[in-house]
């Protein structure tokens, strides 16, 4: 492997350790927020899908900022709330998110790290 490559790997994994998931929040781009905004109306008059995931993904369309940690919770029970009881709409709305946070993404803010 090249010197510079094993530097940046060094590098690069320094930094990604120095993340703590629970304090540092995501900010997604207006078009991934639009994503979920469209995800919450498919959802919104199936009254199988879980309020409490739908209540959260009405959050992630508005303003709020999830931690890392919160986020990977909420994944894949959003997944799952929306291939089980979205329907086809559902489920065209969650394969246009992550079109969109592949495209236009989202920023990290590195929120303070704990004590150890």
């Amino acid at each position: 492997m090249p010197e510079k490559l094993k530097r940046m790997k060094k590098s690069h994994s320094s930094k990604v350790g120095e993340l703590d998931p629970d304090t540092t929040t995501i900010d997604f781009s207006p078009e991934v927020r639009g994503a979920f905004r469209d995800l919450a109306a498919a959802a919104h008059f199936n009254e199988k899908f879980n309020g409490d995931t739908l209540l959260t993904i009405q959050e992630y369309a508005e303003t709020k900022k999830p931690s890392v940690s919160e986020l990977l919770t909420a994944f894949p029970l959003i997944a799952k709330d929306t291939f089980e009881h979205g329907g086809k709409k559902a489920r065209e709305a969650w394969d246009n998110l992550g079109s969109e946070l592949v495209e236009h993404g989202f920023t990290l803010q590195k929120g303070r790290t704990r004590g150890k």
